[in-house]
């Protein structure tokens, strides 16, 4: 799961052109992370319904986790521009 959901935030960060500032963000904001998942985490019964609810309920488990999002900034590295 957490492969396709990567992948998926990849194309949709590059499509978009957030690609640099999701990295730039990953590098110099990571101490707030942990701050929004669990201010996410508050909004989280709203969006369980919605199609894209797996998706906000991946994103607070990787902003959560602070290896997880080293992982995950390490990914779109590697996938080039």
């Amino acid at each position: 799961m957490q492969s396709m959901v990567w992948q998926e935030w990849a194309a949709f960060l590059k499509h978009w052109g957030l690609k640099p500032l999701a990295l730039v963000m990953m590098e110099h904001a990571r101490p707030l992370f942990p701050l929004a998942a669990q201010t996410m985490l508050l909004g989280a019964p709203l969006f369980k319904g919605v199609r894209f609810g797996t998706h906000y309920e991946a994103l607070i488990e990787m902003l959560g986790d602070e290896d997880c999002t080293a992982s995950f900034s390490e990914y779109l590295q590697e996938r080039g521009s």
